[in-house]
């Protein structure tokens, strides 16, 4: 079951429906407010819609690196796990 839990993001109150425990939004909240924090002391931008575009740009470019990072440990790890298959089956030949 979702529920509603408030949360704020640079003095702005917003009401999430989710079904995370809400600490985990929390903590969303306080990631997502941190960015948005950096983007605007980096540029001096202050209009909030300008700033919320950077900050999405930073995570969005975040996440793309994680995601390249991970496909490449699960290559590494399939890449292992298949020559460890191949020592196996060659010891019990």
């Amino acid at each position: 079951m979702k529920d509603i839990i408030s949360v704020q993001i640079l003095g702005r109150i917003y009401e999430v429906k989710s079904d995370l425990d809400p600490l985990d939004v929390q903590a969303i909240a306080k990631y997502v407010e941190d960015k948005l924090r950096v983007a605007s002391s980096y540029t001096g931008i202050q209009e909030t819609s300008r700033i919320a575009v950077l900050a999405a740009l930073n995570i969005a470019d975040e996440l793309f690196r994680l995601k390249t990072e991970h496909n490449n440990l699960l290559s590494t790890v399939n890449k292992k796990t298949e020559e460890l298959i191949n020592i196996i089956n060659s010891t019990l030949r």
